[in-house]
């Protein structure tokens, strides 16, 4: 399988565990299109498919972690190399080494709770950090860029889930899914 990742790329999973399952079933009862496909999302950070992610804790893996899972992976047309960078560089920063906010599912049942009882955006799940990185590239860069992109996500990052988010990239002018199935050894 030939993917050319790009930092800034964002990946979305389906979990067929049973905490998947779990989130997919809250996530359908509230999504506007009543369907929920995955119930993960990260952060590719490199060329080679490193990502940043909320597991245990908010850490790198590698795409690698989810052959044979049905992954999709979406591409904001404005991000380049130095925006990405950047971004990542404040997020991570902030990020990196917290313990995962388990917690903060509970809250995800109702999800303007979720929205609301965030701290502050100190404690937030796997699909609030991605929503987080595209709200620091916004903070980053205005609203568009030089080739006139609207920034791919407004501030409220907290209380995003993983439908939500794949459906922007979906649905919203300015993404590009550059891959969609289930993902393949290299």
């Amino acid at each position: 399988m030939d993917i050319e990742f790009r930092a800034g790329d964002l990946f979305a999973t389906r979990n067929p565990q049973a905490l998947g399952r779990g989130i997919n079933a809250v996530q359908t009862w509230w999504s506007k299109d009543g369907e929920a496909v995955y119930s993960h999302t990260g952060i590719i950070i490199d060329t080679y498919g490193s990502t940043f992610e909320a597991l245990w804790t908010l850490k790198r893996q590698n795409l690698d972690a989810y052959i044979g899972e049905s992954v999709c992976i979406a591409r904001w047309g404005g991000m380049t190399d130095e925006i990405a960078r950047d971004a990542l560089e404040v997020l991570m920063g902030q990020q990196e080494g917290r313990i995962y906010p388990a917690w903060r599912l509970f809250f995800h049942i109702v999800p303007p709770i979720a929205k609301y009882a965030s701290w502050g955006g100190k404690f937030i799940v796997c699909s609030e950090l991605v929503a987080k990185f595209l709200y620091i590239v916004y903070q980053q860069n205005g609203w568009t860029d030089e080739y006139g992109y609207k920034w791919p996500r407004h501030s409220h990052y907290c209380g995003a889930n993983p439908d939500m988010l794949s459906d922007e990239w979906h649905r919203w002018r300015g993404w590009n899914i550059i891959f969609e199935g289930m993902l393949e050894a290299p």
